[in-house]
């Protein structure tokens, strides 16, 4: 017995959120609502105490509405225990015979596709279960197994631990929009408080400079350092905002409010700014000398601390005027990909490059790692053509293989060019660790200057965040103690193209300092 259920994989859900959008799509309903109150962030900056590691001291705040799920999406949900595997196995069979899956917690230990997990490391994850066989084995949907894994009745009875029920709700009613999205602004500019959200993530911005020691937040965690807690809130702050957004988007399709499209977008990038500050406090970890990332993390907290505030004033005025006022909105100069542009200028990256991301995967020894703990491109399925053509976009990709260095981890790299006059900018490229988006300037003969978006998706992903243009899916692998294991899902190089603003001759590319952003080619063009 099988229920045909699509599973729903976003990089702004967890897995029961995941489950949530599967289930709301299966159904033919919404669920964004859920997430109503999933932007916040918390900073115990009274813990004074420099023993205390600032993962203790943060949070993300999220307040997961399931009530709203229930009233204004008709989706009930229930958080059962068990005591008894078989007591589980009954209620699914249960649920299945009336068209509904059901979702169960496993630890990943016990989990065959989770690799890198499976019988090593202990954690909490759920998935959904939409099937069941004669011998009482499961049928689950994850976000690594969209298409369905089976997992053993003796694998669910040794990490088993609680369940979750569905009802479909035949009634359940409109919301009052613009009470719920003032509530959930208001709550991050608490007047009863000393400081509000803002001012919390300035003072943790403050503190993180001066008494970071990343030796000691992953203190416990030195064999999985990304496991620690600065490193899981961090992420789930970035995510709390993604899933605001879409909340957002919702209520805009849903009740015809325009303005909050713009506002959903804001809050959207806000959380991959985050993501990026995730992701570079990750790198820190690796980098003996990181000063200088430190700080630029620092300088990027305090940034998207002011952009959020002007975000949550902005809601809270169209909330309570029905108007507002969005002149900062800054429209990028995305390149036209339908153009057909003349010429094409490849600029030759071999002298800055600093990073060997492709490999075979079968040198004894393979320096490959275009991300941290040993993870890399495989060549299989490479273009043999070094010439790639992406949708009027030209690059000449690198030679791999052999450890040559193959791409730029952006560290803050001049890219010197012979004075030249092009009007677009194009890069190939993906990020790690994470989502990020920074500026790379191109500085002009007569001494203009132009920042223009450097802004990727990570390399796992297959779902855009700056709307890229997909230049390549192939395979990922991963270096272990006992050999290379090849990723089972499929991984990516992106391509984006920027017009100029300005007409006179270009001499000069500065990337910024951000090394999960990895450059393979930069075109110009004309």
């Amino acid at each position: 017995m099988k229920l045909d259920i699509k599973f729903i994989s976003d990089d702004a859900y967890n897995c029961i959120e995941m489950i949530f959008a599967s289930l709301a799509l299966y159904w033919k309903k919404n669920f964004e609502l859920i997430g109503a109150e999933s932007w916040g962030f918390t900073y115990k900056s009274s813990d004074v105490s420099l023993e205390i590691p600032f993962g203790e001291k943060i949070d993300c705040a999220i307040n997961y509405k399931n009530d709203y799920l229930e009233k204004y999406h008709g989706i009930q949900v229930t958080f059962r225990e068990a005591n008894n595997y078989i007591d589980i196995v009954e209620a699914i069979k249960e649920k299945l015979k009336d068209d509904t899956p059901v979702c169960i917690y496993i630890d990943t230990y016990w989990c065959p596709w989770f690799v890198g997990y499976y019988k090593k490391i202990h954690s909490a994850h759920y998935c959904l279960v939409t099937g069941i066989d004669e011998s009482n084995n499961l049928f689950c949907k994850d976000a690594l197994a969209k298409d369905g894994e089976w997992l053993s009745l003796d694998h669910f009875s040794k990490g088993f631990k609680e369940y979750i029920d569905f009802r479909n709700l035949e009634n359940y009613t409109k919301c009052y929009w613009k009470e719920i999205v003032r509530d959930a602004t208001l709550r991050l500019k608490d007047k009863h408080k000393s400081l509000n959200v803002f001012d919390e993530m300035r003072l943790f911005a403050k503190d993180l400079r001066e008494n970071l020691h990343l030796s000691k937040e992953v203190r416990g965690y030195e064999d999985r350092p990304f496991q620690a807690k600065i490193y899981k809130k961090l992420f789930n702050i970035s995510r709390g905002r993604k899933v605001f957004s879409k909340a957002l988007l919702y209520v805009s399709d849903e009740y015809r409010v325009s303005e909050l499209k713009v506002l959903a977008d804001l809050i959207n990038k806000a959380g991959n700014k985050w993501s990026g500050i995730f992701g570079m406090l990750c790198k820190s970890y690796y980098i003996k000398d990181n000063k200088d990332l430190i700080n630029r993390i620092v300088e990027k907290i305090k940034d998207v601390a002011d952009e959020e505030e002007i975000i949550a004033d902005t809601i809270i005025e169209l909330c309570m005027n029905e108007s507002f006022n969005i002149s900062y909105y800054d429209i990028e100069n995305v390149m036209d990909t339908s153009i057909q542009l003349s010429e094409f200028k490849y600029i030759n990256l071999s002298e800055y490059m600093n990073n060997i991301g492709f490999s075979d995967g079968t040198l004894d020894n393979c320096k490959a790692e275009i991300s941290s703990e040993g993870r890399f491109f495989l060549i299989n399925g490479l273009p043999i053509n070094n010439l790639w053509m992406i949708d009027n976009m030209k690059f000449m990709f690198p030679n791999t293989g052999n450890n040559k260095l193959d791409n730029i981890s952006c560290m803050g790299q001049n890219i010197k060019l012979d004075i030249c006059n092009y009007r677009y900018v194009m890069v190939l490229g993906c990020a790690e660790l994470g989502n990020h988006s920074e500026k790379m300037l191109v500085e002009f003969e007569d001494g203009y200057k132009e920042e223009i978006p450097l802004e990727f998706t990570s390399w796992l992903s297959c779902n855009r965040s700056f709307n890229e243009v997909v230049a390549w899916e192939g395979k990922g692998a991963v270096r272990t103690n006992t050999g290379i294991k090849t990723y089972p899902f499929s991984v990516y190089l992106y391509a984006k193209g920027y017009q100029l603003k300005n007409n006179s001759k270009i001499y000069n590319i500065q990337l910024p300092l951000c090394p999960n952003i990895h450059v393979f080619a930069i075109t110009l063009g004309r």
